[in-house]
């Protein structure tokens, strides 16, 4: 399924866990306008107090501003480094991960339509 167009309904989870798709989203082309639509999609399937769960290997100073450009209304978390006890292995290269979470909260036009 793409991830910019999600076939779920409004409000649909509580949980929406990401382990790599932003990160090759990233990588495409159009990549910014690619994060806030796959942002706003998020959000809109997230019930309301829903949180949206990234590991990445992409640095907060690298990402988190991108991530917040959305636009949607989110309640963001420090987020989470994680050392690689394996990054000494050849095949492991990265040294941490992160872990970002999202928590959806209303907007003022969300509460207004209650």
């Amino acid at each position: 399924m793409d991830c910019r167009i999600l076939k779920f309904k409004n409000e649909s989870f509580d949980i929406v866990f990401d382990k790599g798709t932003l990160d090759a989203v990233v990588l495409g082309s159009n990549q910014e306008e690619n994060v806030y639509i796959t942002m706003r999609e998020v959000w809109r399937v997230l019930k309301f107090g829903g949180y949206f769960i990234i590991i990445t290997s992409a640095e907060p100073k690298n990402s988190l501003d991108l991530y917040k450009g959305s636009g949607m209304s989110w309640i963001y978390f420090d987020p989470i480094v994680v050392d690689n006890k394996n990054a000494n292995d050849k095949n492991f290269y990265q040294k941490q991960f992160y872990i970002y979470i999202f928590q959806k909260i209303p907007t003022d036009e969300n509460l207004t339509e209650k």
